[in-house]
């Protein structure tokens, strides 16, 4: 394999490891875990996903995936939506009336412009454009 490739790919997990402990760091002082944070951020993206949808994109099994969701539309971060035509299938939203929703916006915000402090404009732009270049060429 090239060595390039194996180095690219380390230095994923090492940005990726460091995002992820800055950002528990971050959510811990609102009483949000990282998972939920994370399952959270996914329904947003992905409007109207299944639990199966969510087990497959993060990478977990469907039960862990239904207790994680079932204590976030107890806690009212998460709607489900049954559709009439179809009630077998449960559609997953995120509450816009979530009364936690503006702390974890904030915290979002604040951990974004923290993480990224140092760095300079030309360095971001380097950067957004090598990452907009590599989600292009790993299409699905």
């Amino acid at each position: 394999m090239d060595e390039r490739l194996e180095k690219m790919w380390n230095l994923h997990h090492k940005v990726h490891g460091k995002i992820r402990k800055r950002s528990l760091q971050y959510y811990q002082d609102i009483g949000v875990s990282y998972k939920e944070v994370l399952l959270y951020n996914t329904v947003r993206m992905n409007p109207d996903s299944t639990l199966g949808d969510l087990s497959k994109i993060l990478g977990i099994s469907k039960s862990t995936a239904s207790s994680m969701v079932s204590r976030m539309v107890e806690s009212g971060s998460i709607i489900r939506e049954v559709p009439s035509d179809n009630r077998r299938i449960v559609h997953l939203r995120v509450n816009p009336n979530y009364k936690s929703r503006p702390a974890i916006v904030e915290k979002r915000s604040q951990m974004i412009s923290n993480l990224f402090s140092d760095m300079k404009d030309e360095d971001i732009e380097v950067i957004l454009k090598g990452l907009q270049r590599m989600e292009s060429l790993m299409s699905e």
